[in-house]
């Protein structure tokens, strides 16, 4: 590379950011050097803020800019810049993988969403400004109010700190580069899966359609987890036991209460990373063991946290099993767990067919609600699979497979917009608990010594106060097919909810019942009446614990674009929908 008036574009993709500084450093040593030395002099002796101080990251103003630089537009979204600004106050310094610039620039007006890594950059103005570039480092730090430039003043005492402000930025991009940059995921390959009896997973398919499995045999698992509806139900709250219909066509029926959350997507739930499950990660794998609401009661024999996760469904009062006064399994499941479960496995192998398919799949002998469950889970496994999609083309080599909205939304999914601080790894999910301040409404999940139509998520499991309104990270993959969003629903798009995480408390003061697509209910109550109570919010967004980063509706439909990229090819998996079930029962 020769040095002059020239654009070289790293791509900090798949690099952790020190690796490629000491890439530089040894390629282009005079480059690297006469760089630094640049943007150190001018980091402390010219400096930039914005003019009225307020806080700015690297997409909305540049580092670099001089008295002489002349910012007529920097990015498309801060046209306002003037040519001399300084640090100012705790400036929030944005950090994320990205690029360095070398050369001359000359560009009045640089569109943010067409630069590779979004970089605002302005005219340069003088000699002494030729090697100026700017950094967007991988982990957000924060600039302390004592490291300032801009209102330091003169003398020894300012000459110190602006030193310090100095080897304070050079810290970040030499320490948070080592441990912060973010690569991009492997794809994910067969080989991440738990491997599962092909013959168990023709008897799960039977299963999962079959409502011979719910207490009044009037719903199956199908019916909220349709591959239709991207193995949710597409609706918000819906109706369990007792409605009628699928999907957004779903009715009330006999139903007197709506569920509680949203129904969760099925998407790759046998991988061998999964290890908490429901939105309060009541059911989670904690080594070797399983953790449970069933406790002692949980069954021997399962064959994974997901097994174990499909136990409490079939007993759940307005999800399977309906009411004690209607069928043997509710009025069983209200004090013995393992009689109720007992009574749903002996219910399954009293038909002849099933029987058969049993004994050939296990052998013969007694069976327990374990082998259902593990059956269920095999399905699962070979029909909710997301793999092979555009993204695990792209990264695995495949270039082309990302359009540019989407590879802009890469980039600010794994930078600015600092979605992978949750959403990492192959599945997009720190399965971690998180609270974004989501709106309260419907039943909630009401405890006997708390009545109140609320929702507090983890705590209920963990009964700490700090665990309030958090919620399990949602997996990504498919994740355009699997709306409403939230836990409970309450933003029907994509584009809502992500709007939700650019600023949670701003939308929760703004979030109305018209965000929401509800089924029609004609119960005792108000959907909304937690919502409407101002203490509630108050504690409700107290809680939140993501920061605000005010994405821009450019960069919001772009992420949106990324994340379209996590479809898998197909919907229908290889077993799909049967014809008829063993029960004779009609399928939804």
């Amino acid at each position: 590379m020769q040095l002059g008036a020239r654009w070289v574009l790293l791509n900090f993709e798949r690099k952790q950011i020190c690796a490629v500084i000491l890439e530089q450093f040894f390629s282009h040593f005079d480059v690297f050097w006469r760089q630094g030395f640049a943007n150190a002099r001018n980091l402390i002796w010219r400096g930039v803020c914005t003019p009225n101080h307020r806080e700015f990251s690297p997409k909305k103003g540049a580092h670099g800019i001089g008295r002489s630089s002349r910012s007529v537009k920097i990015g498309a979204r801060q046209p306002e810049l003037r040519g001399h600004v300084a640090f100012a106050g705790s400036t929030q310094v944005k950090l994320e993988p990205s690029g360095r610039i070398f050369g001359v620039a000359h560009a009045d007006g640089v569109d943010v969403a067409k630069q590779k890594f979004g970089l605002g950059v302005a005219r340069i103005g003088g000699w002494d400004q030729v090697f100026d570039g700017f950094f967007k480092l991988p982990v957000g730090k924060g600039i302390p109010r004592g490291l300032h430039i801009g209102l330091c003043g003169q003398g020894k005492a300012a000459q110190k700190k602006k030193q310090a402000h100095c080897l304070s930025l050079w810290f970040c991009v030499l320490f948070t580069g080592a441990v912060g940059a973010q690569d991009l995921p492997k794809p994910l390959l067969d080989d991440a899966f738990l491997q599962f009896d092909p013959a168990q997973a023709s008897l799960g398919q039977l299963l999962f359609y079959d409502p011979l499995l719910s207490g009044n045999r009037n719903i199956s698992c199908a019916t909220c987890h349709s591959p239709e509806f991207g193995s949710g139900d597409g609706v918000a709250l819906s109706f369990g036991e007792g409605g009628a219909g699928i999907g957004p066509e779903r009715r009330q029926g006999r139903a007197t209460v709506r569920q509680s959350r949203n129904a969760p997507a099925l998407w790759n739930l046998s991988a061998k990373e999964v290890r908490v499950l429901f939105h309060d990660g009541r059911v989670e794998q904690v080594d070797d063991a399983l953790r449970t609401p069933a406790w002692a009661q949980l069954p021997d024999g399962l064959n994974s946290v997901l097994a174990a996760q499909i136990l409490f469904p079939l007993l759940a009062r307005t999800e399977m099993a309906g009411d004690p006064e209607e069928n043997e399994i509710a009025a069983a499941a209200q004090n013995n767990a393992k009689e109720a479960w007992r009574l749903i496995a002996d219910r399954v192998v009293a038909n002849g067919e099933y029987r058969d398919m049993f004994d050939a799949v296990y052998g013969g002998g007694k069976y327990d609600i374990s082998h259902v469950v593990n059956a269920l889970a095999a399905f699962i496994d070979v029909d909710f699979r997301a793999q092979n999609t555009a993204f695990d083309r792209y990264v695995s080599g495949g270039t082309a497979a990302l359009s540019d909205a989407q590879i802009n939304g890469l980039q600010l999914f794994y930078g600015e917009a600092g979605c992978v601080a949750c959403h990492s790894g192959s599945l997009f999910s720190d399965q971690s608990f998180h609270s974004i301040g989501l709106p309260q409404f419907g039943p909630g999940m009401t405890r006997r010594f708390d009545p109140v139509a609320r929702d507090v998520g983890r705590m209920a499991v963990s009964d700490d106060l700090g665990d309030a309104y958090r919620f399990r990270t949602p997996f990504l993959r498919n994740v355009a097919r699997t709306g409403p969003y939230g836990h409970n629903g309450a933003y029907a798009t994509l584009e809502g909810i992500i709007r939700h995480h650019s600023d949670p408390k701003t939308a929760l003061r703004a979030w109305t019942p018209r965000d929401v697509e509800m089924l029609p209910f004609g119960g005792v109550g108000d959907d909304f009446s937690t919502h409407s109570d101002a203490i509630e919010r108050r504690r409700l967004a107290a809680s939140i614990d993501i920061p605000a980063t005010l994405l821009s509706e450019t960069q919001i439909s772009e992420i949106v674009a990324f994340l379209k990229s996590l479809n898998s090819p197909t919907m229908q998996g290889p077993l799909g929908r049967p014809e008829r079930v063993p029960s004779g029962l009609p399928l939804d």
